[in-house]
């Protein structure tokens, strides 16, 4: 009589070993590992409302992109998006550790406060002439709808 494959030892060893039924997995979801503010726990909320949803992923995505707008601190906010990333496997630990936050020294912020006056008194060529300056030390000005901010200019 034949019968169909077998498991072997080490097989059936290893599966043992796989079972969740002696030590339960941590529940990410319903008790996050860090302390969340009201609102870093709303966003974390509506993400895994949004996968539970039959991965809705447009709306996960959504969220996450939330998260990095979302007034919260530097720390909430990684965590928010490395807790988001270990569902979406996109490896964001490793760009965060790749990318450190530089923080420009006081001649380039000096500079960005002079443009910041001359966009204010509508003096473009003066905050165009400071831009190519920051550009000439290696520094690239960001306009966003709270000001301007400089990043490092990459080099690639």
């Amino acid at each position: 009589m034949a019968q169909g494959p077998q498991l072997s030892d080490r097989a059936a060893a290893a599966g043992a070993r796989l079972s969740t039924a002696d030590t339960p997995l941590p529940d990410r979801a319903a008790s996050p590992a860090a302390p969340l503010s009201v609102a870093g726990r709303q966003l974390h909320d509506r993400f895994i409302e949004a996968i539970d949803d039959d991965l809705d992923m447009p709306t996960a995505l959504a969220v996450t992109r939330e998260v990095l707008r979302a007034p919260l601190s530097e720390d909430e906010r990684r965590w928010l998006i490395l807790d988001a990333d270990a569902v979406l496997g996109l490896n964001l630990d490793r760009v965060w550790e790749a990318h450190p936050v530089a923080v420009a020294p006081s001649e380039v912020q000096a500079l960005l406060a002079d443009r910041s006056a001359a966009r204010d008194a509508r003096d473009f060529a003066r905050a165009d002439a400071i831009r190519d300056e920051l550009a000439a030390l290696g520094w690239d000005v960001v306009d966003g709808p709270d000001g301007s901010t400089v990043r490092p200019i990459s080099r690639t």
